[in-house]
């Protein structure tokens, strides 16, 4: 009785920079009608993890030999894929152009690709697909897999980075003065401003100085201070100024995101409300 021993041909897998883990819980990688044909017609088995696909061949030959195997078989030399977004907040925690008249091709033979000792990365290619409405397609070429046996093909999102919007809402007995935002880290905030919110709601606007990125998990440390008028308030802080209000700030929700024109530039603003 023979064992069937199946071989590794190549692997395609998603990763995003805005989960802890890069695995990006809303995305889902669908085979194309090729991909489908192909697995069909030739015993190819495919083993599947939440942002991973990994195609393996049940055949003594090479993988060489039988990708040109395929390839005399057949009149398309390439796997298809689409990438499917689950996620209505997808444009927003993506570092990603908002033009949804454009999906995006990503193809192994693009001369716009980069390569690391163990994988090809994906660099995109605007385009508009009017076959489909799925957010991207995706080509592995044959000749591709050929010249990166074992190959892994890899579509690397990064998180985007906005600017921190903080609006400060006095409703205590603090009666607040002058809030300030300090990190731990290198990183500073505007003074603060008053303003009216879209509410009607007066609030102090405190806005970091560079964009931050966006993560499903709040990676900064922040915390909110007013300036001391009175050092009998606090004598030990007033050697500083000022007095500890709230220790740690929530951070951006990637749910919410405002768009700005600002100097003919595309600005990208997380508000973020805290009442007092």
């Amino acid at each position: 009785m023979s064992t069937v021993r199946y071989k590794k041909i190549f692997e395609i897998k998603i990763t995003h920079g805005y989960f802890s883990t890069l695995i990006p819980e809303d995305l889902n990688i669908l085979f194309g009608p090729i991909t489908q044909d192909i697995m069909r017609r030739f015993d190819i088995q495919v083993k599947r993890t939440l942002s991973n696909c990994s195609f393996y061949m049940n055949s003594e030959s090479s993988i060489i030999d039988f990708i040109n195997h395929l390839d005399s078989e057949l009149t398309q030399n390439y796997f298809d894929f689409y990438i499917e977004i689950k996620s209505p907040y997808f444009y927003n925690y993506t570092q990603i152009d908002l033009d949804t008249q454009q999906s995006i091709l990503y193809e192994s033979r693009s001369a716009d690709n980069t390569f690391t000792e163990t994988s090809i990365v994906l660099n995109p290619i605007q385009h508009h697909l009017s076959s489909t409405d799925k957010f991207a397609e995706v080509n592995i070429y044959f000749q591709d897999i050929i010249d990166a046996v074992d190959a892994e093909f890899v579509i690397a999102f990064e998180s985007r980075a906005t600017y921190w919007q903080y609006f400060i809402i006095d409703r205590s007995d603090f009666h607040l003065k002058q809030p300030h935002i300090i990190s731990d880290q290198d990183i500073s905030f505007q003074p603060p401003k008053l303003v009216t919110t879209q509410q009607g709601v007066q609030a102090f606007e405190i806005i970091s100085e560079m964009p931050l990125k966006l993560s499903q998990q709040h990676h900064y440390t922040f915390s909110l201070y007013d300036v001391i008028t009175d050092n009998s308030e606090s004598p030990n802080e007033s050697s500083q100024g000022l007095k500890k209000i709230i220790n740690s700030l929530p951070g951006a929700n990637a749910n919410l995101i405002t768009l700005k024109e600002e100097n003919g530039k595309q600005i990208f603003l997380s508000p973020i409300y805290i009442y007092i």
